[in-house]
């Protein structure tokens, strides 16, 4: 396992966030493309899992979990850093990682209070190129839901 993670297990609720990008400076940060225009699991959670990335060199094996000191907005890209991770050449190596963090250690579920969650269908299931398919969505313990990307047709 590289510096600064420890083998872990996937929690059976972790999801998939973000993936990082690349070193950030010379002491340790890195770079995270978050999957959300919004990435607020990004900032609430202080426990990271990793996983190797799906293309290309893989450095690390198995399931990583590393302990995120801190991670914020830096003009619009997300940086972070976490205990372990001490130069470049140790951020460098996780490099593409894909980060999963565990939905019940995020936002109301802390308190108590019920975790959104949010079904999708599409129908037909499978199409071919240049056809149309019908995305369904419900939603429960969510007061709002926004749409953003490259929309055609009704919202």
């Amino acid at each position: 396992m590289l510096p600064g993670l420890e083998a872990a297990e996937l929690p059976a609720d972790a999801i998939e966030v973000g993936r990082i990008a690349d070193a950030w400076g010379v002491k340790g940060w890195f770079k995270v493309l978050s999957h959300s225009a919004t990435p607020e699991a990004l900032f609430s959670s202080k426990e990271w899992f990793l996983l190797p990335s799906e293309r290309g060199a893989k450095t690390f094996s198995g399931v990583g979990k590393m302990a995120v000191t801190q991670a914020k907005d830096h003009s619009g890209t997300v940086v972070a850093c976490a205990g372990g991770i001490d130069g470049r050449d140790a951020a460098e190596a996780l490099r593409g990682a894909r980060v999963f963090v565990a939905i019940f250690k995020l936002g109301p579920a802390s308190s108590g209070g019920a975790i959104p969650t949010v079904t999708l269908a599409a129908s037909p299931a499978s199409i071919t190129g240049g056809a149309s398919a019908t995305l369904t969505w419900s939603s429960t313990n969510a007061a709002s839901c926004a749409a953003s990307g490259a929309w055609s047709g009704r919202r």
